[in-house]
């Protein structure tokens, strides 16, 4: 398939840019989105996160990528979710802040921020 195809070319650049082996999950999530395959990305990212539940970039992706595709419930579950096993990961709380932000719930999102400022 495509994706097989992209996974291929992807997998030189582990060992240059890539330090963990999520990161090329996350990537060809990436690729696959761009290429329309977004079934499948969202599946990737969901695996990748089962086979690696310590990284909260992938966490974060997944929410990212349900958040752009129009899933605002189904992101906040996912950052909620991120937030409880990943409490103090600011790309996290940033993604969070934003989600409130979104929905015009700005004492939502000051208070997140607040919070965790310290």
């Amino acid at each position: 398939t495509k994706t097989t195809e992209v996974f291929e070319q992807i997998k030189p650049c582990q060992k240059k840019q890539y330090s963990h082996k999520s990161q090329i999950y996350a990537a060809l999530a990436e690729v696959m989105y761009h290429q329309g395959e977004i079934t499948a990305a969202l599946q990737l990212l969901t695996e990748a996160r089962e086979k690696f539940p310590d990284v909260p970039a992938l966490r974060l992706k997944s929410a990212q990528l349900n958040l752009h595709l129009g899933y605002p419930q189904t992101a906040y579950r996912l950052l909620k979710q991120a937030l409880q096993h990943f409490p103090s990961h600011i790309p996290i709380l940033l993604q969070l802040s934003k989600w409130h932000l979104q929905l015009g719930e700005f004492d939502q999102a000051h208070q997140i921020l607040d919070n965790y400022r310290e």
